[in-house]
């Protein structure tokens, strides 16, 4: 595995604290059914960072210290402690029409779920994404960008869902990037 590179930008503690399992935040979680804390695989204090091995990913994955990480074999969550983020990471099989199909069907999801969402696409790199704005969650506004990033070898996508506050989403969203930038597939994971 290659070194991350620094995650002590979206750091928000200078330890792995939050990735114990038996953190109060990580113990409720596991007791009311939500998931388990990935294994952990290196804690990067210099970088801010910790490599885990979510189940749902079927991958290594770099997140930054401070953040919660509860896994359920199906999703990731990375939880802000502050409640003001949340970004959800799953392994989804693309359609025929491969990117483009999945994010057909979740701008679908989005204009069904809301009154009147603006959309937007983009494209960097190997990543594609769309955001989805001028939505509320219980009457606060929020934003939600989902970036897809191509599994090597498999017809599927590492779907990074970012929920946020208006005003964090530029940093949430800089954030899953960083992160699927960083994860890496064993050989055998198609």
């Amino acid at each position: 595995m290659n070194p991350p590179p620094d995650f002590r930008p979206h750091a928000l503690a200078p330890d792995a604290t939050t990735l114990d399992p038996d953190h109060p935040v990580n113990a409720n979680l596991r007791d009311r059914g939500i998931g388990l804390v990935p294994n952990r695989v290196s804690i990067d204090l210099e970088r801010g960072c910790a490599t885990l091995a979510p189940a749902a990913l079927v991958a290594f994955v770099c997140v930054p210290l401070g953040w919660h990480v509860i896994d359920d074999g199906r999703r990731t969550l990375l939880l802000d402690p502050g409640g003001a983020v949340q970004v959800n990471l799953s392994r989804i099989a693309t359609p025929s029409d491969g990117v483009v199909g999945v994010l057909d069907a979740i701008e679908a999801e989005a204009r069904a779920s809301y009154p009147s969402p603006e959309f937007m696409r983009i494209s960097e790199g190997r990543i594609s994404a769309l955001g989805v704005r001028g939505i509320a969650d219980g009457g606060e506004p929020i934003e939600q960008y989902h970036l897809l990033l191509p599994v090597p070898g498999a017809e599927a996508v590492v779907r990074a869902r970012v929920t946020s506050t208006p005003a964090r989403s530029p940093q949430a969203c800089n954030l899953a990037q960083l992160i699927l930038e960083c994860i890496e597939f064993p050989r055998d994971s198609a």
